[in-house]
């Protein structure tokens, strides 16, 4: 792939998961707000889940 592409395709990917991150956000934030979740118990279950992950490719 010529370095032009490349970069492209990685701006491309950012750029989405820059988007995957605003919705995720806003979506633990109206949860937050109905009382369904506390923005700490989410951020321990993310790092429970990336933690199990790295065991698992280990």
């Amino acid at each position: 792939m010529p370095p032009k592409a490349k970069t492209s395709s990685v701006d491309q990917i950012a750029g989405e998961l820059d988007i995957h991150d605003a919705m995720i956000s806003a979506l633990v934030e109206v949860l937050e707000e109905k009382g369904q979740i506390k923005y700490d118990e989410w951020e321990r279950r993310i790092r429970r889940k990336i933690q199990k992950n790295q065991e698992k490719a280990s």
